[in-house]
């Protein structure tokens, strides 16, 4: 604070004394260029200490502003966090900002990582991490995706092309839709609002690797731990510029002497007159592992009665896309078409036969029409018609209009077949498509997932499938409650190796039980199984060494609402380990996050060693709250760290939330330990339930529960041990809301790791004597999965050995303290105010300095009752003499 108090009275006194503004800066000789620069770090996962964000002043008249440590994050379809060095502009003014941006160092992430030009609407605190809501528009280096045509040699905006994918590459971005009247509404994370109002869009500025093909690369060079894919025309240093004039919001890239090579026009001069009609807020700008210098400014203020006139706007033309979205085979005679296309309008669907499944059928852009219809043997032909309305606008712009209005016509043809009408189905490595099935004749794992019959059983042989191609069992090749499709192995494990070219599994079906198989070596970014349907069983499976997160439970389709989201899914005695994306960032064990229903369930799982987290709960207003997940038996150390001990990303245990969104989230009867970051960590959620769980030498916090912006909580408590021998000065952050009853955190029986020790609400304190060992397991790198299996029980249950056991010492305090509370009188009550506020204040100031407080996302949960609790235990095989 003394820091940046002392620069910003330098600043003003130079500023007054027609000195340097920020360095040797050219300006239009008005009164605004007496307006003195700001600095703030405002914005998700920011922090604002000074080796994490700030700026310097060069003797040279150049900027250098940065943001490090993967503090902060540039999200095109969110909101923002990041380092800002800014000056004020009347917003009834133009003005003129162009500089030479070069990045002097930066780190690889998730594409998350930025530096350029913004101009916003409203500048948040500093150190401020919480969300933040603005528009802005920005000319900068970050992830850039966009599609190209070959034939015509352009950018096009339609999917049906190439993407081509720039981590990092060079962008113009436009995020609008914030007013005074919703802010509230979206910082209440009102997700009907947010979908209503706030759009996002990233141009490219650069496309130098278009003609290289679908793929993904990277611009910039100084990348600090050699990024991937780095082009040989790679840049240090480029051109910017942001414009307002009366026309809007010009973003453009320059050559050094400032000649255009690509502007991106916004027709909106407007635009970020609505959060602060009196100011805009210019400069430069970091994000997450970025030092980036700004040279060579110029900066001018314009009257915009002397500026040029406004431009006509030119209308966007979108190509139409109308398509259906459904399998192209069937595995029963009952199938369900579905049709997904850009434009409102009229469709017509006829079957094989000639009949008309729907006529003329009104259906609205972007949402999914299903028919039912049933299927003969072999190729099923459906004709679809679909007339656009004349006067549709997409996007509801006025200014967009469809390329063609004409109805269009096409085919599309659906499979139906069998592979045999056995019990079982045999898949080998070297199976074809033309076997029979039959043991000695097998087919392959994709021509069996495709035409397998609802109750038949997949018989993988033994051995490694070397793969190049994701599996992926469509929406609709399913089996059924009472006839399941089963996936089991035959004499030993089958090893399905995806040799980092693609995504590894898709299980969108419904009612699939998966056995017995090793997912490994899925393609950078992309997962080792993705669970899209429902009521899917993964029994006794193996992720690792996957280029993202092993196990995950989202949607399938990016249009897929609410009710398409996956639900009732049981992941159980599953391992996963060793997952990692380049950038260290998005790789979990295992995840349930963003777009997932209700009833989802992990039961003895063991994650470790992964780049990210072991669970990732993630939830964000743009898509609106999940439904309840359960974790319950399961095992989460050495997150945030690979294999063979090297840090890695964020690395927390279990990561139960995010974007302070409500959920109904429980962890139960498990075990966090040694990993980089937290151990349990409610990661803003503000209503997670915890019973009868370990957290144990966690690098930050053993236990956090907190919400990103002090709304109400209801955080439950039950039978919670956290315990250091390392650390010992990392107390837990915990921070509650109003609504808050802290009988249900502060309880007889829940010890956090308060002022240096293990203690209960009556300061009871744990000693190394109450366990029978303290010992860790690690993985040894030369046989990563021997420390999972070492505590596997023959029956595969969960067993930690004499690991955080429970001696008779132990076991006599904990249940006198389990009595007490049973016994608990008003005295009690009263002494566990006393030790709270303690709690909140002393200890929470002491930790902030202790602490790197990792990126934060978020999520929630609602108290159950423990009837409710132990009927969904009772479903569930307990862990025998565990004490997890």
């Amino acid at each position: 604070m003394k820091r940046k108090l002392f620069a910003l009275i330098f600043i003003l006194c130079l500023t007054v004394s027609n000195l340097v503004q920020p360095g040797n800066v050219s300006y239009a000789k008005t009164e605004e260029s007496l307006a003195v620069w700001n600095f703030s770090a405002f914005g998700q996962g920011v922090s604002g200490k000074e080796e994490n964000s700030g700026f310097k002043l060069n003797d040279d008249g150049s900027v250098t502003v940065w943001s490090l440590n993967g503090k902060g994050k540039i999200v095109p379809a969110s909101t923002d966090g990041l380092s800002f060095y800014y000056i004020p502009i009347p917003a009834d003014k133009n003005f003129t900002l162009t500089a030479t941006a070069k990045v002097d160092s930066w780190t690889f992430t998730n594409g998350q990582e930025g530096f350029g030009l913004m101009a916003a609407d409203r500048v948040g605190e500093h150190g401020d991490n919480s969300t933040f809501w603005n528009n802005s528009y920005m000319v900068m280096g970050t992830k850039v995706e966009y599609y190209f045509d070959p034939l015509k040699g352009e950018v096009v905006n339609d999917g049906n092309f190439e993407k081509i994918t720039m981590k990092d590459g060079l962008g113009a971005q436009e995020k609008k839709g914030v007013t005074k009247e919703n802010l509230s509404l979206f910082e209440s994370n009102d997700t009907a609002t947010v979908n209503q109002f706030f759009s996002s869009t990233m141009y490219t500025l650069e496309n130098s690797c278009a003609r290289k093909g679908s793929g993904v690369y990277n611009l910039w060079e100084n990348e600090q731990t050699g990024a991937q894919n780095t082009i040989d025309d790679s840049k240090s240093e480029v051109r910017l510029r942001i414009q307002k004039n009366n026309t809007g919001y010009f973003l453009s890239y320059l050559d050094n002497k400032d000649n255009v090579y690509c502007t991106q026009k916004f027709y909106d001069p407007e635009a970020l007159d609505q959060l602060d009609e009196d100011n805009v807020y210019v400069g430069f700008f970091a994000s997450r592992t970025v030092t980036a210098t700004f040279s060579d400014i110029v900066f001018s203020v314009t009257d915009p009665k002397n500026d040029a006139p406004a431009e006509e706007r030119p209308i966007t033309y979108v190509n139409p896309d109308y398509k259906v979205v459904s399998a192209p085979y069937a595995n029963s005679d009952i199938y369900l078409l579905e049709y997904l296309g850009n434009a409102d309008g009229y469709l017509t669907v006829v079957d094989p036969y000639g009949e008309k499944l729907v006529d003329e059928h009104e259906v609205f852009a972007g949402e999914t029409l299903s028919v039912d219809t049933s299927l003969k043997e072999g190729i099923n032909s459906f004709k679809l018609s679909f007339t656009p309305l004349s006067d549709y606008l997409p996007d509801n712009d006025e200014y967009k209009r469809l390329s063609s209005y004409e109805t269009k016509e096409f085919n599309y043809a659906v499979k139906y077949e069998t592979i045999n009408d056995d019990e079982k189905v045999y898949v080998s490595p070297d199976g074809r498509p033309e076997g029979d099935g039959s043991e000695g004749n097998e087919v392959d794992i994709y021509t069996a997932v495709k035409y397998v019959k609802p109750g038949q059983t997949i018989v993988l042989k033994a051995g490694e499938y070397s793969l190049d191609e994701t599996v992926t069992v469509y929406r609709g090749i399913s089996g059924t409650e009472d006839a399941p499709i089963n996936v089991m192995t035959d004499g030993g494990r089958a090893i399905f190796n995806f040799n980092s070219a693609c995504a590894g599994f898709v299980f969108a079906g419904d009612y699939w039980h998966v056995k017995g198989i090793d997912c490994t070596h899925s393609g950078d970014g992309q997962k080792g199984i993705l669970v899209s349907g429902n009521s899917n069983i993964l029994e006794d499976v193996y992720t690792y060494e996957n280029g993202n997160t092993g196990i995950q439970i989202s949607r399938f389709l990016p249009s897929d609402s609410y009710e398409k989201w996956p639900c009732d899914n049981l992941i159980t005695n599953c391992i996963s380990y060793g997952n990692a994306d380049s950038g260290f960032e998005d790789a979990d064990g295992f995840a349930a996050k963003l777009t997932v229903g209700d009833r989802n369930v992990f039961n003895e799982c063991i994650s470790y060693n992964n780049a990210d987290d072991g669970w990732d709960l993630f939830a964000k207003a743009e898509t609106g709250m999940i439904g309840k997940v359960t974790i319950q038996n399961c095992l989460a150390f050495s997150n945030g760290y690979g294999l063979d001990g090297s840090e890695q990303g964020n690395g927390n245990g279990f990561k139960m939330g995010g974007s302070n969104m409500p959920g109904q989230h429980m962890l139960i009867n498990s075990v966090a330990w040694g990993n980089k970051a937290r151990g349990i960590d409610s990661n803003s959620g503000p209503d997670i339930q915890i019973y009868d769980c370990k957290s144990f030498n966690n690098g930050a916090y053993n236990v956090a529960l907190y919400t990103g912006n002090s709304q109400d909580t209801s955080y439950y408590v039950d039978g919670l041990i956290s315990y250091r021998t390392e650390n010992q000065d990392v107390d837990e952050k915990i921070s509650t809301g109003e609504t808050q009853n802290d009988d249900d955190i502060y309880r007889n029986n829940n010890y956090f790791w308060i002022r240096q020790k293990a203690r209960n609400v009556d300061d009871v304190i744990i000693e190394d004597d109450w366990f029978e060992s303290l010992e860790a397991p690690v993985a040894d790198a030369n046989d990563p999965l021997a420390v999972a299996m070492n505590m596997r029980t023959s029956e595969g249950s969960i067993d930690l050995g004499s690991f955080l056991k429970l001696s008779a010492k132990g076991t006599s305090e904990f249940e006198n303290a389990s009595k007490a509370m049973e016994e608990s009188s008003e005295e009690s009550s009263l002494e566990s105010e006393e030790v709270i506020p303690e709690k909140e204040e002393e200890i929470q100031a002491e930790t902030e300095e202790n602490v790197d407080n990792a990126t934060e996302e978020k999520s929630p949960l609602v108290p159950i009752t423990v009837a409710a609790m132990l009927i969904l235990a009772a479903a569930i095989v307990i862990i025998k003499g565990s004490n997890t």
